[in-house]
Protein backbone atom coordinates (compact mmCIF):
# COMPACT_ATOMS: atom_id res chain seq x y z
CA UNK A 1 0.00 0.00 0.00
CA UNK A 2 1.22 3.48 -0.83
CA UNK A 3 -0.91 5.19 1.79
CA UNK A 4 -2.80 4.24 4.92
CA UNK A 5 -5.54 6.68 3.83
CA UNK A 6 -7.24 4.60 1.18
CA UNK A 7 -10.28 6.91 1.03
CA UNK A 8 -8.05 9.74 -0.13
CA UNK A 9 -7.53 7.91 -3.44
CA UNK A 10 -10.99 6.49 -4.15
CA UNK A 11 -11.59 9.20 -6.78
CA UNK A 12 -8.75 7.97 -9.01
CA UNK A 13 -10.56 5.28 -11.08
CA UNK A 14 -13.39 7.71 -11.90
CA UNK A 15 -10.93 10.49 -12.66
CA UNK A 16 -8.89 8.30 -15.01
CA UNK A 17 -12.04 7.07 -16.78
CA UNK A 18 -13.15 10.68 -17.37
CA UNK A 19 -10.02 11.57 -19.36
CA UNK A 20 -10.20 11.09 -23.13
CA UNK A 21 -7.93 8.53 -24.73
CA UNK A 22 -4.75 9.88 -26.34
CA UNK A 23 -6.32 9.33 -29.77
CA UNK A 24 -9.53 11.14 -28.80
CA UNK A 25 -7.62 14.12 -27.39
CA UNK A 26 -5.53 14.32 -30.58
CA UNK A 27 -8.77 14.33 -32.61
CA UNK A 28 -10.13 17.16 -30.45
CA UNK A 29 -6.99 19.19 -31.09
CA UNK A 30 -7.39 18.74 -34.85
CA UNK A 31 -11.09 19.64 -34.61
CA UNK A 32 -10.22 22.91 -32.86
CA UNK A 33 -7.74 24.04 -35.49
CA UNK A 34 -4.42 22.48 -34.58
CA UNK A 35 -2.33 20.84 -37.29
CA UNK A 36 0.66 18.51 -37.20
CA UNK A 37 -0.93 16.94 -34.12
CA UNK A 38 0.64 13.96 -32.45
CA UNK A 39 1.42 12.49 -29.08
CA UNK A 40 4.00 10.38 -27.33
CA UNK A 41 3.13 7.87 -24.64
CA UNK A 42 5.30 7.93 -21.53
CA UNK A 43 5.58 5.90 -18.34
CA UNK A 44 4.20 2.75 -19.91
CA UNK A 45 1.23 4.60 -21.40
CA UNK A 46 0.12 6.24 -18.16
CA UNK A 47 1.03 9.69 -19.48
CA UNK A 48 0.69 11.14 -22.98
CA UNK A 49 2.40 14.29 -24.20
CA UNK A 50 0.41 15.93 -26.99
CA UNK A 51 1.76 18.47 -29.44
CA UNK A 52 0.54 20.45 -32.41
CA UNK A 53 0.79 23.74 -34.26
CA UNK A 54 -1.87 26.39 -34.30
Amino acid sequence: AVSKHREAYTYLPESVAAFPSPEALAERLVATGFRDVGYELRTGGICAIHYGTR
